[in-house]
């Protein structure tokens, strides 16, 4: 707790901050191993189509990788642990990586973009708890691009009418509101929203102001929330939540510009 003091004293760390990024690389971690275990990963489905290895052992290999990924979080807890934070970063960046060779879709090659939040968000909580005032502004500068790069792909999938975004629209107006959207009409609003977050991102990054920030909190809380509201809540919970840093991340930012006095 002293040293928690300490960071808030020093710059610009406050311990709403700190807890926010604990809580966001906990709930992404956690969430992250347990669609590991029970569906493999990408990196598993590559050496499997790709290399013909054993799906059992493939299983053996997910496993021992969820639980190692689940014990890098003793680095949130213990500065003497905090160098975790990095394998916790390239373990998702590989992720995104695999999902992206094996992913025969037209939005592929996008996809270690898309998921810079969430990669860049355990390499965040590794600079900010760092008793260095450039290496604090180096790692929440890197993130803040980090938010409006994922921010940035989304407007961009929404722009070239992602058919999964068409149905989480359809689906959503369907449970939600009770209303029938057509796919036109679906795909006219992922116009709206693409055009929206794409100012949102640039925004964010040429202007200091916290009320972009946290539309972009909320935004993203929705972004990630409608793949339960557009289908049945026990087979799309986890999609949610492991997107826990595209709401979080920009909460962050918020916070950040919020507890530093000099702007």
């Amino acid at each position: 707790m002293n040293n928690e003091n300490k960071l808030s004293n020093t710059f610009i760390v406050s311990r709403a901050l700190l807890w926010l990024l604990r809580f966001s690389i906990l709930i992404q971690v956690a969430v992250q191993s347990w669609m590991v275990t029970r569906y493999g990963s990408s990196i598993n489905s590559y050496f499997f189509s790709e290399h013909h290895v054993l799906d059992e052992t493939l299983m053996v290999w997910d496993k021992i990788g969820a639980i190692a990924l689940l014990l890098c979080c003793f680095g949130l807890f213990h500065k003497k642990f905090i160098h975790l934070m990095w394998l916790v970063s390239m373990t998702f960046l590989l992720l995104a990586i695999f999902t992206m060779i094996d992913n025969g879709s037209r939005f592929a090659p996008v996809t270690p973009w898309a998921h810079s939040v969430r990669i860049m968000i355990p390499l965040c909580y590794w600079f900010v708890v760092k008793e260095n005032r450039w290496l604090q502004e180096l790692g929440l500068q890197v993130f803040r691009w980090a938010v409006a790069i994922t921010f940035i792909v989304h407007g961009i999938e929404c722009l070239l009418a992602h058919g999964d975004f068409i149905d989480y629209i359809i689906g959503s107006g369907d449970k939600l509101l009770g209303l029938a959207i057509s796919e036109a009409q679906a795909v006219n609003a992922l116009k709206a929203i693409g055009v929206f977050d794409i100012v949102l991102s640039i925004l964010l990054l040429c202007r200091r102001w916290k009320r972009v920030a946290f539309h972009m909190f909320i935004w993203g809380a929705v972004a990630a929330l409608s793949r339960v509201t557009s289908g049945e809540f026990e087979y799309n919970w986890y999609k949610s939540l492991v997107r826990v840093a595209n709401s979080t991340g920009p909460l962050v930012i918020y916070l950040w510009w919020g507890s530093n006095t000099k702007d």
